[in-house]
């Protein structure tokens, strides 16, 4: 079975403001384990960062897919003008489109 899940989403900052966000699904939805963030320094994970240009047929864990969209659409904290998200945005005010292609194998 392969499906598809694409969600776009709104700044929160924006939601609050009454803008609306689109959630597209296909296939069925999977609740996603809470991310678990690294304790490591901003200097070990530079680091040890690489590129990798070839790859192993191993899955990615879904605990592992968790910490990768919290990174890039999770918020964080409830600050004072409202939520802020994991990644940079300029104050939570970028919508952010992403997409998860993941094949059952």
């Amino acid at each position: 079975m392969i499906f598809i899940t694409a969600l776009f989403i709104m700044s929160p900052y924006l939601m609050i403001r009454g803008l609306n966000s689109t959630n597209t699904t296909a296939g069925d939805p999977t609740t996603l384990p809470d991310p678990r963030t690294s304790s490591s320094s901003v200097a070990e994970t530079i680091f040890s960062r690489r590129s990798t240009r070839s790859f192993s047929d191993i899955p990615i864990t879904i605990e592992n897919i968790s910490v990768l969209l919290w990174s890039t659409i999770g918020i964080i904290v409830d600050g004072i003008t409202g939520p802020t998200r994991a990644s940079p945005s300029a104050g939570a005010t970028n919508p952010l489109m992403i997409y998860l292609f993941a094949r059952d194998a």
